[in-house]
């Protein structure tokens, strides 16, 4: 999945790790230097349950944190790959209104295929991160 996304948007996506200001790490599923972009994915199939919306959200708070450790422009990507896995973070759901507030736009979203079968929804979102602003 990131493969084909990282193809899609003409950039080398690979796992990061960051390590954290006070003690321990976070990894990120994929993230390109040039042009800059930070990616977690979400294969699952169908519409998520409650637990499963969280994980997502803490995907979500996961990009947001690393972006604070990385300086510059980021593209930030949560990516789907299913339409109906992805249509609670669109719309009128907190959880959407949550995204689009910290700039994740819902209309950017991209159709991919793979292999004939799999769609893939990108919700993206450009961040523009000072250091002294933060976000």
């Amino acid at each position: 999945m990131i493969a084909i996304l990282g193809k899609a948007l003409d950039a080398s996506l690979a796992k990061k790790r960051f390590e954290l200001p006070e003690g321990g790490w976070l990894e990120i599923d994929g993230c390109c230097e040039s042009p800059r972009v930070m990616c977690e994915a979400w294969a699952h199939i169908g519409t998520p349950k409650s637990a499963q919306k969280n994980k997502v959200m803490a995907d979500a708070m996961k990009l947001l944190f690393a972006v604070s450790l990385a300086p510059g422009n980021q593209r930030l990507i949560l990516a789907f790959t299913d339409e109906s896995a992805a249509s609670h973070f669109r719309g009128d759901s907190w959880m959407a209104q949550a995204l689009k507030e910290k700039g994740i736009d819902p209309r950017g979203r991209t159709q991919y295929r793979w292999a004939g079968a799999w769609s893939y929804r990108l919700i993206t979102a450009r961040f523009e991160l000072r250091k002294e602003g933060g976000l």
